[in-house]
C-alpha cells in the first residue's frame, strides 16, 4: 500500500486487524469504485483490502472482510463489485464473489500504466 486511503478513513470506511499494537491486515469499503462506470447501481467497492504476508491464511484478513462486509450491508448497498488482483482472486472466491471478467486498469487516466486485474461482484 502506497498510502493510506485517507478519504475512507475520515468516513469511517476502513478498518485493521490488530494485536497488541501491531496491524496484520487493512480495509475498507466506498461507494465509489476505480472505475465508476464499471460499478452496478447500488454496489460498493472493497478498497485496498491487505494482510501482512507473514500473516496471510491466519484469518486476520477475512475478519476485516467481514467488518466491510457488515458496514457495507448496514449502508444499504446490494453488492460489491470491483476489481482484484490474480493473487487475490482465490481469497475472494472463497468469500462468495464470482468472476466477472479479465480487465487491465488504467492507474493514471491516460494509459501509460495498465494494470491486470479481474473483475468480481457478490450480491448480498
Amino acid at each position: 500500500m502506497a498510502r493510506p486511503p485517507v478519504d475512507l478513513i475520515i468516513r469511517g470506511q476502513y478498518y485493521v486487524y490488530e494485536q497488541d499494537g501491531v496491524i496484520y491486515a487493512a480495509g475498507g469499503w466506498s461507494r465509489e469504485g476505480p472505475v465508476t462506470s464499471k460499478t452496478p447501481k447500488g454496489y460498493g467497492t472493497v478498497r485496498m483490502l491487505v494482510a501482512d504476508p507473514d500473516h496471510v491464511r491466519h484469518g486476520c484478513a477475512s475478519e476485516v472482510f467481514n467488518q466491510i462486509i457488515a458496514a457495507s450491508k448496514l449502508a444499504g448497498l446490494k453488492g460489491l463489485y470491483g476489481p482484484a488482483t490474480r493473487n487475490s482472486v482465490g481469497f475472494f472466491r472463497n468469500k462468495g464473489f464470482v468472476l466477472s471478467g479479465d480487465d487491465m486498469l488504467d492507474l493514471t487516466g491516460d494509459g501509460s500504466i495498465l494494470f491486470p486485474v479481474i473483475w468480481l461482484k457478490l450480491d448480498f
